[in-house]
């Protein structure tokens, strides 16, 4: 009967959970349902399926760029069956949330904003407070509205206490405008306040920077590991060579020396009629490794910086920056070249409840005849 692969080394798993017949989702299932994509078998027990998700894919997909690209991207591309998570008001495994920052029209000063489909925007729910020197603070609201998380009243009668005043407020009705005046004035003291809409189909500048911790980074090295055990099942998972990576995956470590920032592209916006994700494992004479390009040919419009807890800053257009997996060193005494990998292309529409379909990777390469490293 097969193992999980995460029951070595020992002091991992234990192996007493079963398999999921349905397989494991290599590429996470809550960047959509793809046409012909096909799971990794018998190589990922559920305890572990499970880990991963509540652990990894939580923060992948709440608190990483992707999770905003999937709100641009739009089509309700996770599980419908899962709870909606208000990825700019609630972050995930002591993850802050989301921060999209634009210039409010009329104060001509940041506010966090909501992007949604298309890179279509609006004030987040947030008090504006400014300090004694001008210094200007956002105090988020929460997702529901006319309801205040616990803190803030405490929150803002600490800084009312320091010398800020009140200098805006957002909701998401009238009501909820009426009850945030009645907070603020409560704390701050009463003052004219007038109520207003904005006007549609402006056009404002935006940026959201996000931190890179550990945990995304086990997120991707999980996709990309688990991806080459599904393009090439002549791996057990087992091989000693794959100890470190599933060290990293299952515990992580401080600092990430596994995945890596690369300029090569595998895929080029453009080339397909819609956004498209992409996924390469290589197979050469000296390493294995996998590639992944997420969300290439998106337009949002914004820009997004990155940065990591080692303190180096990543600015570029979504889509046009691909991860690279260390996996191991090639434990094959064969010289041998080969790359698989498939591209996940959006439909424009839905069709048949998928949200896109899976093409497999043309890898261009050519691979030369196998011979034995020591007959070179």
């Amino acid at each position: 009967m097969p193992l999980c692969i995460y029951t070595r080394p020992s002091g991992f798993c234990d192996g007493s959970a079963p398999f999921d017949r349905r397989g494991e989702h290599w590429f996470s299932r809550g960047l959509g349902k793809f046409r012909g994509f096909r799971e990794l078998k018998e190589k990922v027990c559920k305890a572990c399926n499970n880990r991963f998700g509540t652990e990894l894919e939580d923060v992948f997909l709440h608190c990483g760029p992707e999770a905003l690209f999937r709100e641009i991207a739009g089509g309700n591309l996770g599980r419908e069956t899962h709870e909606k998570h208000n990825i700019f008001a609630r972050g995930a495994k002591k993850h802050p949330p989301v921060q999209v920052l634009g210039e409010d029209p009329d104060a001509k000063r940041a506010i966090m904003l909501e992007v949604g489909s298309n890179s279509e925007a609006k004030p987040q729910r947030q008090v504006v407070i400014i300090g004694q020197q001008g210094e200007v603070e956002l105090i988020r609201l929460g997702a529901e509205a006319c309801r205040f998380p616990p803190h803030v009243p405490g929150l803002l009668r600490e800084r009312h206490e320091t010398g800020y005043r009140v200098e805006q407020f957002f909701g998401d009705s009238d009501e909820d405008l009426r009850l945030s005046d009645a907070m603020c004035s409560e704390i701050f003291g009463r003052r004219p306040v007038v109520f207003r809409s904005g006007e549609p189909g402006q056009i404002i500048r935006a940026r959201s920077a996000f931190q890179l911790t550990s945990t995304y980074f086990r997120a991707i090295a999980k996709i990309g590991f688990h991806a080459f055990l599904h393009f090439y099942p002549n791996f057990t998972g087992f091989e000693p060579e794959f100890n470190a990576i599933k060290q990293f995956i299952y515990n992580g470590e401080e600092p990430n020396s596994h995945v890596l920032a690369s300029p090569d592209l595998i895929i080029r916006s453009g080339e397909f009629k819609a956004p498209a994700h992409a996924v390469a494992c290589d197979w050469n004479q000296h390493s294995l490794e996998a590639r992944i390009q997420l969300f290439a040919g998106l337009e949002s419009g914004m820009q997004v910086v990155a940065g990591t807890e080692g303190g180096h800053e990543i600015a570029t257009r979504q889509g046009d920056l691909v991860w690279a997996v260390r996996l191991g060193a090639n434990p094959s005494r064969l010289v041998f070249e080969d790359r698989r990998g498939v591209v996940l292309s959006y439909f424009k529409q839905q069709e048949r409840g998928f949200h896109g379909e899976t093409i497999e990777l043309r890898s261009g390469k050519a691979l030369p005849i196998a011979r034995l490293l020591g007959a070179m």
